[in-house]
């Protein structure tokens, strides 16, 4: 009893272990800030405030870009932040 005891908890050690390299360094690419407004106006103000902030103290190590869609009261660049990539390097401000 005592081996087999012993034999499951190693397996169950070694599956766990196979676990926890599992998960990518975030972030390895830029990450993109959708504003869906024109360039100039309060929302592009605030976005390029933290795209300072973040990069001046290299809070996150990769590059933050801001691309301003403008039209449609905001929905193109949303649809545009919907239909990109779920990988969280696309967001909507």
């Amino acid at each position: 009893m005592r081996k087999l005891y012993t034999a499951v908890v190693a397996l169950l050690a070694l599956s766990l272990a196979a676990l926890t390299p599992a998960h990518a360094e975030y972030p390895e690419k830029p990450i993109k800030i959708v504003v869906p407004f024109g360039a100039g106006g309060n929302t592009d103000g605030l976005a390029r405030m933290f795209q300072k902030a973040i990069q001046d103290e290299n809070l996150l190590g990769a590059p933050l870009v801001i691309v301003n869609v403008p039209g449609a009261g905001g929905s193109i660049g949303a649809r545009r932040v919907k239909d990109s990539e779920a990988d969280g390097y696309t967001l909507l401000l």
